[in-house]
């Protein structure tokens, strides 16, 4: 518009000069100018507003979108592994249906085999983690507790898997992507099994489910402190907190460059006086458990109220990587089972007897990869490198 005008008037000042008369021409520029000005900023606004969209499209969690992230070699033998174990707990709570599970009694967990090496998904259930998931499975379920083990197969099944997965293409996920990834994606799949309780699968309860619908929480409720090693809460309140995750962790990767968000980071985040979610610590630490294995009357009376009194008694025992190093205690499924069947005999005084006959076939594996190891080593290795293991004993641990 400044152009037109300007290039007007210079024409008019030659026209003056010349003591002629202003062409037709530049007697319609007059208008002209005007019109092409707004037609300019029309312009500029219909691109600006389609940048803007552009830009804005990732708090639209209904949005359309045409790319899945795919998995290339989906594994079988773990699908069936899963059916198998969530057959057995059905038929241990008398056949009542669990496939739509956001019942009082009913805690999931969510897992999916990945590659230690390439930290892909992987075909292959280790003996390891099938020990650690039938651990998890008798210690929820000796509390009274029914079980189910999720994975990405029940998350797809959320409608809207495809546009939440896209959005986590965007979110820097650190160097295990797919993990974190997954850590996300298991929100889904709580969602879309009916929304009650989730369980981190090296966690294991110190109280039986709820008895009453009152004693359901009302808001959605994380039972670590940010950490999401329990979360319960009806379904509506599992999908309002999925939209406020991806909406925050969205605004977060645009704001703050940072290698890594992940879901444990957003929850943090977001964890301002109960606004967005309900916090209660009520999970006990791996390291923490641990110093208290003999179990005295004074230990046994600390998991009941935390030794301050504060809250109610711990809800949860959390045997995380962090909080139980190798080198101690090298295999966190033995722990588990031990670590309750001990608790239980000594604390409420009932005897329990887990059995998870995968513990022993990871601990010939794990014995295995341990000689293997020792023979390539010469005689005089030193004494800090852990030798082959003859079975768990408190004693030592003690």
């Amino acid at each position: 518009f400044l152009l037109c005008r300007e290039l007007r008037d210079k024409g008019r000042a030659i026209m003056k000069k010349q003591n002629s008369a202003p062409s037709s021409l530049l007697v319609a520029a007059a208008p002209s100018c005007t019109f092409a000005g707004l037609q300019y900023l029309l312009v500029i606004g219909l691109i600006g507003l389609v940048v803007f969209s552009l830009n804005a499209s990732f708090v639209d969690e209904g949005s359309e979108v045409l790319w899945l992230l795919k998995t290339n070699g989906e594994d079988v033998p773990f699908r069936r592994w899963v059916s198998e174990a969530n057959r057995r707990s059905l038929e241990a709570a008398g056949g009542n249906d669990i496939s739509q599970s956001g019942a009082l009694g009913t805690v999931h967990t969510f897992f999916s085999p990945i590659d230690a090496h390439t930290r892909l998904p992987s075909d292959k259930l280790n003996a390891t983690d099938r020990a650690m998931l039938d651990s998890w499975k008798a210690a929820w379920e000796s509390q009274g507790w029914q079980t189910r083990i999720l994975s990405i197969d029940d998350a797809r099944v959320h409608p809207q898997f495809d546009a939440y997965n896209q959005l986590l293409d965007r979110v820097p996920l650190g160097a295990n992507a797919y993990y974190n990834r997954l850590c996300y994606l298991r929100w889904l799949a709580v969602a879309a099994a009916g929304g009650g309780f989730m369980s981190d699968y090296d966690t294991v309860p110190l109280r039986p489910p709820p008895s009453s619908p009152e004693e359901f929480p009302d808001r959605l409720t994380v039972y670590g402190g940010s950490v999401p090693s329990l979360v319960g809460g009806s379904l509506e309140e599992w999908e309002r907190m999925i939209e406020k995750l991806f909406k925050t962790v969205m605004l977060k990767s645009r704001k703050a460059k940072k290698n890594l968000w992940s879901d444990m980071m957003i929850l943090q985040e977001l964890n301002e006086n109960d606004k967005y979610y309900v916090v209660r610590r009520e999970t006990l630490a791996a390291q923490d458990a641990m110093a208290r294995l003999d179990f005295r009357p004074r230990d046994c009376q600390y998991l009941r109220s935390d030794g301050n009194r504060r809250i109610g008694g711990f809800r949860l025992v959390h045997f995380s990587h962090d909080g139980l190093k190798t080198e101690q205690y090298p295999h966190r499924p033995e722990i588990m089972r031990d670590w309750i069947q001990e608790w239980s005999a000594k604390c409420k005084g009932v005897e329990l007897q887990l059995d998870v006959p995968s513990i022993e076939e990871a601990l010939r594996e794990q014995q295995q990869g341990q000689e293997g190891q020792s023979q390539s080593q010469s005689q005089a290795t030193d004494m800090s490198i852990q030798r082959p293991r003859k079975g768990f004993s408190w004693e030592r641990l003690r």
